[in-house]
């Protein structure tokens, strides 16, 4: 039996065939559970801190397991080229490895010569203040090296030419960039928190984090603040609560009060469109009110927002991008950041700002997407502007008044280089 220890948490691989990987605690020495999977497993790496699990046989599937309720979340055969030599990943799975960070997951066969893949290996991946692209891959007998470029995004038909890349090997470009092709979770950064069915419950221990929900933090903030949602429950007082103490107190009683009449049954809001009942826009007009549309959803979100963080306490840590909603941070010890080990993992828990809720992602502003590139030359000219808005821009949408400073509108734009030296 084959033993894989990550934190608190173990997974036993047993030797026999017929039998699947079981789940244990460290902390109490029980065990948890079993991962049911089709296939002889091969490799159990762990993933975003603990968290997620993921699974590799010889039937070719990876299978993506959440830890705190013990599911399988994703399974697939995963057939995406990274450059032009790999082959598609048909075979059985010999090797499973992550990157430094556990962020980005390498598999390989040795059926094939060249047979490998990679891909980003959690869900909400990239973090706020992170964004990996696979550049190049060396692959050697039993050897994966992945090279990874900075955050940076940029919104138009070609990537801006400025050095600005501080990736690894990036002195090799000399700072420039490669542009590859950019998805939606690019743009809108999604930023989770932990999931309260009670807003005035203990803080969320470190034991605790696999058991409880962790969803969008937007998401998390309009729950708190009344909105019901059947998929993530929580409580809801009808009389204020009695204070002991700071941090003890009872609930008032509510059996006076007229019982409440029958729950009416809520229509779904987080149902998510399918890709392939979304119809892109047929001629420019259509486009134009899409643009409008979108930045109007836009504001509306990130004005809302501001609003229920005046009622509202939301956390961030000083150290990370960790996000928490609620009167104080959680406890949990998954600080990843800068001498996080003195801290022994511990967030420094700190009133957040909405770009802390909802990252704006700001790019360089292109006034004529149909003009020539920007030139590197006359950087010093250039705006710049929220992602979400860039795009809308480009596509039609009038221009905010807010962002109108940061785009810098009112800066000519010289043709040319020696136009520029002519500028006092």
């Amino acid at each position: 039996m084959a033993v894989f220890l990550s934190g608190k948490l173990a997974v036993f691989l047993p030797h026999r065939v017929n039998l699947n990987p079981g789940l244990s605690s460290l902390d109490s020495l029980k065990f948890i559970g079993t991962l049911k999977m089709n296939g002889i497993v091969h490799s159990l790496p762990f993933a975003n801190d603990s968290q997620q699990l993921l699974t590799s046989g010889s039937d070719g599937w990876i299978y993506r397991w959440d830890l705190r309720t013990i599911t399988c979340i994703h399974g697939a055969v995963y057939e995406e080229k990274t450059n032009e030599t790999a082959e598609e990943l048909t075979t059985k799975l010999d090797s499973v490895k992550f990157n430094n960070n556990a962020l980005i997951l390498a598999i390989c066969s040795t059926m094939n010569k060249n047979s490998f893949t990679s891909f980003y290996a959690v869900s909400n991946w990239p973090p706020p203040n992170r964004i990996c692209n696979i550049l190049d891959v060396w692959i050697s007998d039993q050897l994966v090296v992945l090279l990874l470029s900075c955050t940076e995004i940029h919104v138009g038909p070609v990537g801006h030419p400025f050095k600005s890349c501080r990736g690894p090997n990036a002195s090799l470009r000399k700072g420039l960039h490669e542009w590859t092709s950019a998805a939606l979770e690019d743009v809108l950064l999604p930023v989770e928190a932990y999931h309260l069915f009670d807003r005035l419950q203990n803080r969320i221990r470190h034991d605790e984090r696999f058991t409880i929900p962790r969803i969008p933090a937007v998401t998390e903030l309009c729950i708190q603040a009344g909105v019901d949602i059947p998929e993530f429950p929580t409580k809801r007082r009808r009389k204020p609560i009695i204070r002991i103490a700071k941090r003890e107190f009872v609930d008032a009683d509510e059996s006076e009060l007229p019982d409440p009449g029958p729950p009416v049954p809520l229509k779904p809001i987080l149902t998510e469109i399918p890709d392939s009942e979304i119809v892109a826009p047929s001629d420019k007009e259509e486009i134009v009110l899409l643009a409008e549309e979108t930045l109007q959803a836009w504001e509306k979100m990130r004005t809302g927002a501001l609003k229920l963080m005046k009622m509202y306490h939301v956390r961030v840590c000083g150290y990370c991008p960790e996000v928490h909603v609620g009167p104080s941070g959680h406890k949990a010890q998954n600080c990843g950041a800068f001498k996080h080990q003195q801290r022994n993992g511990q967030h420094g828990w700190q009133a957040a700002v909405l770009d802390d809720l909802i990252p704006p992602r700001y790019v360089w502003h292109v006034a004529d997407v149909n003009g020539p590139p920007l030139q590197r030359e006359l950087r010093s000219f250039y705006g710049q502007a929220p992602a979400v808005v860039e795009i809308c821009v480009q596509a039609g949408a009038a221009v905010p008044d807010q962002y109108k400073s940061t785009m810098r509108l009112d800066i000519g734009i010289p043709s040319s280089v020696k136009e520029a030296e002519m500028v006092v």
